[in-house]
């Protein structure tokens, strides 16, 4: 889940552009243009709702890894997973992973389509994608869980029928 997850939230905030590779230049004036470059695409990343997505995405991913360690170590008290789960939210940062992702905005995107972007998703229509998008990626993901949830109840007793076809115990 968190490859898919993390590969949609890098689509939720870029339109369908042709990407320009952000050529490296040298000397102060190019640092200058490139500190803001990059204070332009840490506010487009604000108006597209990247820092709570990507909480969100962190917040379900840490909650099912400690729900798994919490199954694999039933003897360590429920306190410890609580505090733990609370230490590892902390350090999971948003700030952190966006600082990250801006190399990639300078890849594929020029400083005049950064600015683009920004008036797009200032604009009614942005706003509103900023808004939806979230929930409707929340929405697809329980989707695609109860959906995988069926197919696995499916492919189980596809299974069970064809291991008893052809004379082997069935699972239980």
């Amino acid at each position: 889940m968190r490859t898919p997850a993390l590969a949609l939230l890098l689509c939720l905030g870029m339109s369908v552009l042709s990407g320009a590779q952000a050529a490296p230049a040298a000397g102060p004036r190019a640092a200058t243009a490139l500190a803001a470059k990059h204070q332009d695409t840490e506010k487009l990343m604000e108006l597209v709702g990247t820092r709570q997505i990507l909480r969100d995405i962190f917040d379900q991913d840490i909650d099912a890894q400690i729900a798994a360690m919490r199954r694999a170590r039933p003897d360590v008290p429920e306190q410890f997973w609580q505090d733990f789960a609370v230490e590892f939210k902390r350090q999971a940062s948003p700030d952190e992973l966006m600082k990250a992702i801006l190399p990639i905005y300078d890849k594929h995107f020029t400083h005049q389509e950064i600015r683009q972007l920004i008036a797009f998703y200032q604009s009614p229509l942005g706003r509103k994608i900023s808004i939806t998008l979230p929930e409707i990626q929340r929405e697809s993901i329980e989707a695609g869980r109860s959906w995988g949830e069926e197919l696995g109840d499916r492919m189980h007793a596809e299974l069970k029928q064809r291991l008893t076809e052809k004379g082997y115990r069935s699972p239980q």
